[in-house]
């Protein structure tokens, strides 16, 4: 399962193209799924202004013992009728091993953009999460419900719900409980149905604001089936950093000097970039700093600013820098 987001100011109409190894079969998938070998492909009317969209797709594994280990690589792409000045967010690729059974619940987070378990604290935006279920007993679950205790170190009113296999309620149990409700939801056991008995809900929030390097962001659910007693998931834990990449700039973005800086900044742009310029937080928020249009681009004054990276934004360019 996956999110993909409009972060343009416009609708748009998308197709997404989830591609993976024909080895696989395709077993089940989001409504309007168009399915043909080692490809599922959905054409998304409209997605509006900064929405976002959950999609599932269920593949099967030959039951081949020699396939324990393997990797599987799949990619996930978009294309949009509309304009889109950066094209680099429009494709993801990752891969999976396959191992014996799995733990009938479990639950991930990823940052958002996806990579490795860190947040960076100078370049994400969401932390989404997805919690996964299964009826390992034998008899019919009635009932599911999903509690989930939200720790301090995420933004809970942040909070969006993506999505979910079956129909939920979603509330808050006491203090910062985060509970899911699927009544009704008559999941078979796994020995009856195997593909059937599972189920998922998917949700994001943002980490909150002032959060240190070396923290970590831990979280647990305890999942309950009818009557009986919970079952815990494996924490999942995403380590807050800061980016070390360095990546070289491309010619249409913004040179700063001097990067690091302790007082005023430069900013060299190319030619016919105009718009209004913004200084980013590393929690994301717009900070107000004194700015002087000068004949080659601008001057910040930066010396109000508390230590930490922040980001530059003219248009659609932008450019990061530390201020000590």
């Amino acid at each position: 399962m996956g999110v993909y987001n409009n972060t343009g100011a416009s609708g748009e109409e998308v197709t997404v193209t989830f591609s993976h190894d024909p080895l696989f079969s395709f077993i089940s998938g989001s409504a309007g799924a168009v399915v043909s070998a080692g490809q599922v492909e959905w054409s998304i009317p409209v997605i509006g202004p900064f929405e976002h969209r959950l999609l599932y797709v269920q593949v099967q594994v030959p039951p081949d013992p020699l396939l324990l280990g393997y990797q599987h690589f799949f990619t996930v792409s978009t294309i949009s009728n509309a304009f889109e000045p950066n094209l680099a967010n429009n494709t993801y690729t990752a891969h999976r091993s396959l191992c014996p059974a799995m733990t009938p619940t479990t639950r991930w987070a990823r940052r958002y953009p996806p990579a490795a378990q860190q947040y960076f604290l100078d370049e994400d935006h969401w932390i989404d999460y997805a919690i996964r279920f299964q009826n390992t007993g034998s008899d019919t679950a009635f009932t599911v419900v999903i509690r989930d205790e939200i720790e301090a170190d995420l933004d809970i009113e942040s909070l969006q719900i993506l999505g979910a296999s079956h129909a939920f309620t979603p509330s808050f149990g006491e203090a910062r409980e985060l509970v899911f409700t699927f009544n009704g939801i008559n999941l078979p056991d796994s020995t009856t149905d195997l593909l059937g008995s599972q189920g998922f809900v998917a949700f994001r929030m943002r980490a909150r604001a002032g959060l240190l390097p070396g923290d970590a962001i831990e979280n647990t659910a305890a999942i309950y089936f009818d009557f009986n007693e919970p079952m815990m998931t494996e924490p999942s834990v995403l380590v807050a950093e800061f980016s070390t990449d360095v990546r070289a700039m491309p010619e249409a973005d913004i040179h700063i000097s001097p990067n690091p800086t302790t007082d005023l900044l430069n900013l060299r742009f190319q030619p016919n970039t105009s718009g209004p310029i913004m200084v980013i937080a590393s929690d994301g928020r717009a900070v107000n700093v004194p700015v002087r249009i000068t004949v080659s681009g601008a001057q910040i004054d930066a010396r109000a600013l508390s230590s930490g990276v922040y980001q530059v934004r003219v248009a659609d360019r932008s450019a990061r820098f530390i201020k000590q």
